[in-house]
């Protein structure tokens, strides 16, 4: 009976015991870092425990701001205790996602937070989202009954694999390349001309350097390949070249891969090229240029609609639950190489963009930059494109749909000879909380490539839902039957074209004639007044005053301004009554020499802009002088963009993009 009792005992206890280890947090730090790793690997801001246990933390590199991004990674498989300790000072940290909902507590340099179950989120100290910044990704616990001694398992266990000096490793049809965790491959991996083939395991492909032999100097790169999964991996890549690219493939499955490249510039996270079924889920990409970015970069020269085969399509895209950081450029694009035969059928859906900014050392001046992005270089029908449950933390545009002739300087030259519209894109679920321009701009090209059938269901900015009468949406005359809807009723319609509310003056630019489109080409001379400059025909194409350089022309859709011992003026006459937004960017474009212009703009003879008066730009400032503002006009009132000399008018061509909008009006 003793025994029986004993037995009985031991079995309650047990059972006891077991219950309370499965209520426990579990912790599986199976991804320590390799002996010997390098220390330039190694993270000396950021130390993280994890229920007491240390997690090792990496130092993927400096950002474009010259600080620290960091990251670790553990498994989990409840909720755990988590402490960041950092060796610099801090007042307040927040983790990101929003929606993740997750509150810090701070002692001096350390903070300590619980997360509820593994997910990836990210710290941002003091609000600075240029400084030092740790990504934790937290995953499930692996399943590890991997066949290590399988003929078609290329197995790289714990451990550091510096391949830097060797061509990529390329997989082959029917082959796994697995990377478990604590398996750090300093490398390159090639599929090409594949099927069949997976990529997996928890380890990291490390590449920070880039190479000049006859392979892309990318990470990860898939080319003409079918039915390729990629699961789990890390791409830690700390080089200004892409991080991941495919192109030419299809049936592509890619799945809770976290990829980290903070270096300024070209460091795109994922693009996608010429390519279709694709589906990208649970994803984290931080980059410092584009995240994600379907592109058409397929034969440059041929003409998409005529040659399919050649410029294959990009159709039946899909982009799920994923979070990304965007340094530069666009955080979810379309472009800006578009040369595929079409975009049809793609969708991103339930994305938290941390961060999107436009540009290091041109802020402000790529217009058609923004968080969610269609921009295309080369003529083409993109249609059936869904962004949906989105939500943008920090960042400056929000939408921008764009058709330029080029890309940064014009070094991208675009192809407009063919034909091609974007058609049926929706936007529904979109929040902002970000407290940049949240602009949503919509600028078709011509009456041959135009943008239609536009449809915003719940678009909302710092709590407000935004609607056709917003000052943030803007479009031109190219843009046609777009819907506004709340909870999927329509609740404004416009059928368009637009154009009587959007003037812009690169894109309204008039060869020869004065007034069209209601602007003017002007000089003002002291003693004179204004004089209508003279269109010049003779092959250089220019406005032209009565000296020898006063001019305003229009190239590669930029508009330019030149002075003379008198102001060069761009004027517009108002069409009607009501209130304008007036937006821009002037700076100059020669930068060689000469002493600088000054600029300022007038309502008929009175200064708008600066109001402390005329501003110089100094001769070797080409990011210059933005400005965005609002006041009431009467028909017939002249808005006038000046441009003077300094002290002579050496290397005085000056750059202006001017904007005006009407918030409100009446046509009388």
């Amino acid at each position: 009976m003793k025994s029986f009792f004993k037995l009985l005992l031991t079995t309650i206890l047990s059972a006891f015991c077991i219950s309370f280890v499965a209520e426990a947090a579990i912790v599986i730090n199976d991804y320590t870092m390799p002996k010997d790793l390098p220390e330039k690997y190694k993270s000396s801001l950021f130390s993280v425990l994890v229920e007491g246990e240390v997690i090792d933390t990496y130092k993927v590199g400096l950002n474009a701001w010259n600080n620290e991004v960091a990251c670790c990674e553990f498994s989990s498989v409840d909720s755990v205790g988590i402490t960041v300790t950092t060796n610099f000072s801090f007042s307040s940290a927040r983790i990101l996602p929003r929606d993740a909902d997750i509150q810090c507590i701070i002692n001096g340099n350390h903070l300590t937070f619980t997360m509820p179950f593994p997910q990836n989120v990210t710290i941002v100290f003091d609000e600075d989202f240029h400084g030092n910044t740790l990504h934790i990704f937290a995953q499930q616990q692996k399943n590890n009954t991997i066949k290590k001694n399988d003929d078609n398992i290329i197995y790289f266990g714990p451990g550091y694999y510096d391949y830097s000096s060797l061509p990529p490793l390329q997989i082959e049809s029917g082959k796994i390349l697995y990377l478990d965790a604590g398996a750090v491959l300093r490398g390159r991996v090639l599929i090409s001309d594949a099927t069949d083939v997976k990529i997996c395991g928890h380890g990291i492909i490390l590449d920070d350097f880039t190479t000049s032999d006859e392979y892309d100097s990318v990470a990860l790169t898939l080319k003409n390949s079918n039915h390729v999964t990629i699961q789990d991996i890390t791409i830690l890549r700390n080089a200004a070249s892409w991080s991941a690219f495919m192109w030419k493939c299809g049936n592509i499955s890619v799945n809770n891969v976290k990829i980290i490249n903070p270096k300024y510039a070209c460091s795109d996270g994922f693009d996608i090229g010429n390519s279709h079924n694709v589906t990208f889920n649970h994803m984290f990409i931080r980059s410092c240029d584009d995240s994600i970015a379907i592109k058409g970069t397929g034969n440059y020269g041929y003409n998409v609609a005529e040659n399919p085969a050649i410029t294959q399509a990009n159709y039946a895209i899909s982009v799920y639950n994923t979070q990304v950081w965007c340094d530069t450029n666009n955080a979810l694009g379309i472009g800006a190489e578009t040369v595929a035969a079409y975009y049809d059928n793609i969708q991103f859906k339930n994305i938290d963009i941390l961060y999107n900014y436009d540009d290091l050392t041109y802020p402000d001046q790529f217009k058609e930059r923004s968080a969610l992005n269609i921009c295309a270089l080369n003529a083409t029908n993109i249609s059936n494109i869904t962004y949906e449950d989105i939500r943008l933390e920090k960042g400056k545009q929000l939408i921008s749909v764009t058709m330029p002739n080029d890309f940064w300087f014009g070094s991208m030259k675009g192809n407009w000879n063919w034909n091609g519209s974007f058609s049926r894109i929706t936007y529904r679920n979109i929040v902002s909380y970000s407290d940049g321009s949240n602009v949503i701009q919509l600028f078709g090209r011509d009456s041959r490539h135009t943008v239609s059938d536009i449809l915003f269901d719940n678009i909302k900015v710092n709590g407000s839902i935004i609607d056709l009468d917003s000052p943030l949406f803007k479009t031109n005359k190219y843009t046609k039957r777009v819907r506004f809807c709340r909870n999927g009723i329509i609740t404004q319609e416009k059928n368009g074209p637009f154009g009587a509310n959007v003037h812009n003056a690169a894109l309204e630019f008039s060869e020869g004639y004065q007034g069209r489109n209601q602007w003017f080409y002007r000089t003002w001379t002291n003693g004179i007044g204004n004089e209508n400059m003279i269109w010049n025909s003779d092959g250089s194409y220019h406005w032209r005053g009565s000296h020898n350089y006063d001019a305003i022309w229009m190239y590669n859709n930029t508009l330019y301004i030149h002075p003379d011992t008198d102001q060069s003026m761009l004027e517009w006459e108002a069409p009607y009554a009501g209130t304008v937004q007036i937006d821009g960017n002037v700076r100059k474009y020669s930068t060689l020499g000469g002493d600088g212009v000054t600029v300022s703009i007038w309502k008929n003879n009175t200064l708008v802009w600066p109001q402390d008066g005329w501003r110089t730009i100094p001769y070797n400032d080409n990011v210059g002088l933005s400005y965005d503002f609002a006041f009431d006009v009467s028909r017939g009132d002249i808005l006038s963009f000046r441009v003077d000399e300094g002290g002579d008018n050496a290397y005085d061509t000056t750059i202006w993009d001017a904007n005006i909008v009407y918030n409100s009006y009446r046509s009388y």
